[in-house]
């Protein structure tokens, strides 16, 4: 009985210095390792397996207990998909097997075990191992991480032909605004002979001449197009611009927005539905290297999966690009109004020579 609550007081201690950091009264002086990981190199959809960590601790002290946590993540996201911990009961040595001590020294191995689930989908799925060592009264006191490693999970796909397919029809404007939708809203579209990136026609968007909004983006002009995809593996988008232009790529609950003429063209990704269990995406603004396209013609040509992939887990990133259920996807043209005058200046912009490419698998 004594013992049980002596453990649980520890475990206590642990847990308040591990998020407070309690400050110690002696160093310690620890060396830290990893000295291996064993996991399975094939997996079956949703099999349930164990990762097993081997650490080394090798330190200067008798003082403290001592925590080992190992994580496990997926990778590129980052996300912690399983944690365990090892607690040393230093406060004694006797009968403690393998662990070699005299009154300054100490030196002991562990062996961690992660319980897991393989994804539903097959898939090369990347991991890494991270093992952090803490002290009951110092807090952290050392980490150590393994290399990445991949597990194959389900049955290796064979050869496909893959193709990319345009979703998008008059691009250039040259059938004037066929196969588009227009939103007036508080401005005006129209097709323009005179500015052009490429052949006869382009698209002319007005705004302005407005009191400013109260929030921070105003009305739009909107002109939209939309298509369904199925086996969709990818998306890449192409524009050319020269003035105040967003251009909105929205799919599967996800919004990715491209933004001309700010100075540098930005990137940003939100979450709006999230269909197919795609949750938790924040809005993300990423710089882009193109220049501002106010008064000079300029280019956008963006992987928009490559885009979104570091934001989703591997499991949100499968139901998206990795299933056979049809996929809506609607490119929208956008120019707002902004609150810096009153009243707002006259905006024109043109687009030109729109491209939306699908990746998808093609039939032998």
């Amino acid at each position: 009985m004594h013992l049980v609550i002596h453990r649980l007081l520890i475990v206590g201690l642990l847990v308040i210095s591990m998020v407070f950091a309690i400050p110690s009264a002696h160093a310690q002086n620890c060396g830290f390792g990893i000295l291996g990981v064993d996991s399975p190199s094939t997996l079956a959809t949703n099999q349930s397996f164990e990762i097993d960590t081997t650490v080394s601790v090798d330190c200067d002290s008798t003082k403290d207990y001592v925590v080992v946590v190992v994580y496990v993540e997926e990778l590129p996201s980052s996300t912690v998909l399983s944690t365990t911990a090892h607690l040393f009961p230093l406060g004694t040595f006797s009968g403690l097997s393998g662990v070699v001590n005299s009154t300054s020294h100490w030196s002991a191995n562990a062996t961690l075990h992660n319980q897991l689930t393989a994804p539903s989908i097959a898939s090369s799925w990347t991991l890494q191992v991270l093992a952090f060592l803490y002290f009951e009264n110092t807090g952290p006191a050392g980490s150590a991480q393994q290399s990445p490693f991949t597990i194959q999970v389900g049955q290796v796909q064979p050869t496909v032909r893959w193709a990319n397919i345009s979703l998008i029809q008059n691009g250039g404007f040259e059938d004037g605004l066929a196969s588009w939708q227009e939103t007036q809203g508080a401005g005006l579209s129209e097709i323009s002979h005179k500015t052009v990136h490429s052949g006869g026609s382009s698209l002319r968007m007005y705004m302005g001449g407005l009191p400013p909004p109260s929030s921070s983006v105003g009305p739009s002009m909107t002109v939209t197009q939309t298509s369904t995809v199925t086996m969709l593996r990818g998306l890449f988008v192409e524009a050319w611009a020269d003035g105040l232009v967003r251009l909105r790529v929205k799919f599967a609950g996800l919004i990715v927005d491209y933004d001309f003429g700010q100075g540098s063209t930005t990137m940003s990704i939100g979450c709006g539905g999230c269909a197919y269990g795609v949750n938790g995406v924040s809005v993300v603004h990423v710089g882009l290297a193109d220049s501002g396209c106010n008064g000079v013609w300029c280019s956008l040509e963006r992987n928009v999966t490559a885009d979104v992939q570091p934001f989703l887990t591997i499991s949100q990133y499968a139901s998206i690009f990795n299933l056979a259920h049809p996929v809506q996807v609607t490119l929208s043209i956008l120019v707002h109004q902004f609150p810096s005058v009153s009243p707002q200046p006259v905006t024109v912009s043109y687009v030109d020579d729109i491209q939306l490419f699908a990746y998808v698998p093609q039939s032998a």
